[in-house]
């Protein structure tokens, strides 16, 4: 039997906010294999700016979330699906976004019958 991931509860304080940016942010800079100095070097701040952030220490400003977000070729909204959830939707669409509608309409039934499957395998 395929039991389902527990899904975290969202932030709610001001502090979970910021640990759960941090981690986002820290994900997201290690994605792309780079270290806090050249993050913080594309992003033009400091390192320890950066490991601040990451830390959950210190939020960026609406000026430096739309740098993060320019140098990781992302939206500003991405920097904060803080759950796993949010962030395969947004791989599927982007995996389908410039897809012609047969291919688009072949992936939307193939996730249907994965769906109608696991459901199977949970009853």
């Amino acid at each position: 039997m395929i039991s389902p991931r527990p899904r975290t509860s969202a932030p709610k304080t001001k502090e979970q906010i910021q640990r759960a940016f941090g981690q986002r942010l820290k994900s997201l800079r290690q994605a792309k294999g780079w270290n806090q100095e050249d993050f913080a070097s594309k992003i033009e701040m400091s390192i320890d700016a950066v490991s601040s952030m990451e830390r959950g220490k210190t939020f960026a400003s609406l000026d430096t979330l739309s740098k993060i977000a320019s140098v990781l070729k992302t939206e500003i909204s991405a920097l904060f699906e803080f759950d796993e959830h949010s962030s395969n939707l947004r791989t599927i669409q982007a995996l389908l976004k410039h897809q012609p509608p047969e291919v688009v309409a072949a992936a939307e039934h193939q996730i249907k019958v994965l769906v109608d499957l696991a459901t199977r395998l949970q009853s």
